[in-house]
């Protein structure tokens, strides 16, 4: 492992510590995985949900970014500590805070190339 990656790694444990210390609550995020039927010729695949609990911290989003199309009134900002969670979160997933249900409006990670540290989500209910 070269130092590059050890930095990482040990950026990606104090992000976890500090979303740790200032949890705000249950983050979770629900992916529905889809079962396919044995037999091709049938409809009945299932669909099941399942949920990953991470650590993080979610915010509202200041007055100056909100316009009302993008980003509205109530949409909030989310955090997770990438190493809590054991999924990539993914705009078909979604997002659940403190048992209220919120649509992933956008992902980002951080950093954007080589090991993610956090996970920064905008979601909101449409």
């Amino acid at each position: 492992m070269g130092l590059g990656m050890s930095i990482y790694d040990d950026m990606r444990g104090v992000a976890q510590d500090l979303l740790t210390d200032f949890n705000q609550g249950t983050i979770q995020i629900e992916r529905t995985a889809i079962t396919p039927s044995a037999s091709l010729a049938d409809d009945d695949s299932t669909a099941a949900p399942v949920v990953y609990t991470g650590k993080g911290a979610a915010k509202g989003f200041s007055d100056d970014k909100i316009d009302g199309e993008q980003i509205r009134i109530g949409d909030l900002e989310v955090t997770i500590s990438a190493a809590s969670l054991s999924i990539n979160p993914d705009v078909r997933d979604v997002c659940i805070i403190d048992s209220v249900r919120y649509e992933i409006q956008s992902v980002s990670r951080v950093p954007a190339a080589g090991t993610i540290i956090v996970h920064k989500l905008h979601v909101g209910k449409r």
